[in-house]
């Protein structure tokens, strides 16, 4: 989305600043705000999602990501027990591990792609969710 506050617009500036001393500014794209109808169309051009988080909360563009079948790395412990069996967990934001596993993503490691969605489908859609919900009433 955009930026809300004073803070976030100072936050984003430091971040182009340092896209572009790392000379990566082709790469990175600020999309500003969106329809969450064109979400899904628009997260899968992408080739990889990253989730640097360490809130501990489930974050929804992971789980969208997912869904969609696009590989997502993160290091928020929420998704520990759903992405370290593919490999897409990095434990406490290991920087040199993240920038390892971001570059082998990249170049093409073999990713289960269907196993992500088959996880949101069996963990995480409506209908189970729903079902779920219905047990504990």
């Amino acid at each position: 989305g955009e930026v809300a506050s004073s803070t976030d617009s100072a936050y984003k500036e430091k971040l182009m600043a340092l896209i572009r001393e790392l000379g990566v500014a082709q790469s990175v794209v600020f999309k500003g705000a969106m329809a969450n109808t064109d979400i899904p169309e628009y997260i899968g051009t992408v080739d990889l999602t990253l989730n640097a988080s360490s809130t501990g909360s489930l974050d929804k563009a992971v789980l969208e990501s997912m869904a969609i079948g696009v590989p997502v790395l993160s290091a928020n412990e929420a998704f520990k027990d759903i992405l370290a069996p593919f490999g897409l967990y990095c434990e406490g934001l290991d920087q040199e591990r993240f920038v390892f596993l971001i570059t082998a993503l990249l170049k093409g490691v073999p990713l289960d792609r269907t196993g992500l969605r088959a996880v949101i489908e069996r963990d995480h859609s409506l209908t189970n969710l729903i079902d779920r919900i219905a047990t504990h009433i």
